[in-house]
């Protein structure tokens, strides 16, 4: 006797679930990235990640000391972000954005956003708030996803990131020929990621210098 195969209608199919807010943030900077390495090539990239692994950072954990040396003595450590009131606002005008943050309103430290989302030169505007208030720890604040990023943020002297990061998956991403240490998988963290001068143990997640 002929069997009768049930063959699946599309109307039997489940239906698709449409991507999350996170999901479409993260595909974006997946593909950021993609770009942004696939110029660089993989024999720079791995440069890259072991230099910034090697290169100190003066004075090393700004805000962890900051926050050591104020808060048993009951002093706040106050902590704004810094962002672009429109898209057209310049780095050098929020760069002076900052300073007044910090002399007017009494920040202790800074945070800026570098997403691309947020602003068309995160890393300028990083570096600029960084030069113009010196004696102030200046944060990072974007999706991290992988270590060029960090390095990225090292390079523009800024004493930390801040962002979450829920175990980015280096599947899509291309990877350097000889990484200096395994990818790491990052545990669920929302928090500061202080970049210390790479001489000193601490506890940081693998990975973060």
């Amino acid at each position: 006797m002929p069997r009768h195969i049930a063959r699946a209608t599309p109307d039997d199919e489940p239906p698709k679930t449409p991507m999350s807010a996170l999901e479409a943030t993260i595909r974006r900077k997946q593909r950021e990235l993609e770009a942004t390495i696939r110029d660089m090539g993989m024999e720079a990239l791995d440069e890259r990640l072991q230099s910034a692994t090697a290169m100190p950072l003066r004075p090393a954990y700004r805000l962890a000391t900051l926050i050591a040396e104020n808060v048993p003595m009951g002093r706040a450590v106050l902590v704004y972000e810094v962002a672009r009131p429109t898209p057209e606002t310049t780095s050098a005008e929020l760069a002076e954005l900052a300073k007044a943050y910090v002399q007017v309103g009494g920040a202790s430290a800074l945070v800026v956003r570098t997403d691309s989302a947020d602003t068309p030169s995160g890393l300028r505007d990083l570096f600029s708030v960084q030069q113009a208030v010196p004696k102030v720890p200046v944060l990072a604040r974007d999706w991290l996803i992988h270590p060029l990023q960090v390095c990225e943020i090292k390079e523009s002297g800024a004493a930390g990131a801040l962002g979450l990061i829920n175990q980015p998956s280096y599947a899509h991403l291309p990877s350097p020929p000889h990484p200096p240490r395994p990818a790491p998988r990052f545990p669920d963290y929302w928090g500061p990621i202080p970049l210390g001068s790479g001489t000193q143990p601490r506890p940081l997640p693998p990975g973060l210098v």
